[in-house]
């Protein structure tokens, strides 16, 4: 499983009822760039490089004894070791949206993410959040053909969460995926193995070790 697919993976999971995708990356679109000079693109990217370092500094988590816990972005899970953590700023509609993922990758063929968003207001319909999620899977596993094979509503912490079994037919992917509303946060977890599911055992430890510290 190579690390440019989890990322197209994580890409499409940050759909939440948005229309239309008007791009995604790191730096902005800027019409007055052809007339930077070579020195000034040089800064720019210093510039851009310096901000986007802090910024993963910002939003990594510490392990405190075998927990993942992220304070900025508002939960606490089991990862096996430190993931990766990539920061994307989605281009949307409704404005950007700050994409924070957490990557980790147990073999070339199963790999465990986290991915977290904060959405405006106006998006979010609270009197139905498990439509919401709902929606939010479908968007997100729609390439993958995925087919459907089992799927429950439960609450994580006191928030509402929708866990899923899904085969992505177009890969042969194996998905248990799992969705939460935190007030306007989305918080996305997936575990993705090639040819079977990943065992009962490690999704225990990962999906059902997974809090939500934010409050209410």
């Amino acid at each position: 499983m190579k690390k440019n697919f989890l990322r197209v993976l994580f890409i499409l999971f940050v759909s939440l009822s948005v229309s239309t995708w008007v791009g995604c990356g790191n730096s902005s679109n800027n019409s007055d760039d052809a007339e930077l000079s070579d020195a000034e693109y040089y800064e720019d990217d210093n510039n851009e490089s310096e901000e986007y370092d802090a910024r993963i500094i910002e939003i990594s988590g510490e392990f405190d004894d075998d927990l993942y816990v992220c304070e900025s972005g508002g939960f606490k899970i089991k990862f096996p070791e430190a993931p990766e953590v990539p920061w994307d700023i989605v281009e949307t509609d409704v404005g950007d949206i700050d994409l924070y993922s957490y990557l980790y990758e147990l073999s070339d063929a199963e790999a465990y993410m986290v991915a977290v968003g904060d959405y405006p207001d106006e998006l979010l319909d609270k009197e139905n959040p498990y439509e919401l999620l709902v929606s939010s899977r479908e968007v997100a596993l729609e390439d993958m053909d995925a087919l459907i094979e089992d799927e429950k509503q439960f609450e994580v912490n006191g928030f509402p969460a929708v866990r899923t079994y899904a085969i992505g037919q177009t890969d042969n992917m194996y998905i248990v995926y799992q969705s939460a509303i935190a007030n306007n946060r989305l918080f996305q977890i997936m575990m993705a193995r090639e040819a079977a599911y990943p065992s009962t055992e490690n999704v225990s430890s990962f999906l059902d070790s997974f809090e939500i510290t934010m409050k209410k």
